[in-house]
């Protein structure tokens, strides 16, 4: 058995003594919030490519499908269509919100029917 009070401290087992007030600067949150827009950025811009790519498959491999097999049955492929055109028109709906005139358009439109 070996004793564990008898081992030598190793520098990992030594408090740090360094100056760490740095660390919680203002501008250190600054640049970390920064990075961190930045990486969601890039994450926003992979998705909308992966999804648009996911669309673009969705729309061509039922055609390619029934050019190869004739199989009239290979055309409900067209149904993987429904959930990246959900989620482009989700991001769409995000990217341009209704304007005033939307609105004005859509309260005319509910008064007619009265």
């Amino acid at each position: 058995m070996i004793d564990i009070n008898h081992l030598p401290i190793t520098n990992t087992d030594q408090k740090d003594t360094r100056n760490t007030s740095h660390k919680d600067t203002p501008s250190k949150k600054l640049r970390t919030s920064s990075d961190d827009s930045s990486i969601l950025q890039a994450m926003r811009w992979f998705f909308l490519a992966l999804v648009a790519a996911w669309l673009l498959a969705a729309m061509t491999l039922p055609v390619v499908a029934f050019c190869l097999t004739k199989n009239p049955i290979s055309l409900s492929l067209f149904s993987t269509l429904a959930p990246p055109t959900y989620i482009m028109y989700r991001i769409a709906k995000h990217l341009f919100p209704p304007g005033r005139n939307d609105t004005k358009i859509a309260l005319a439109k509910q008064q007619q029917k009265r």
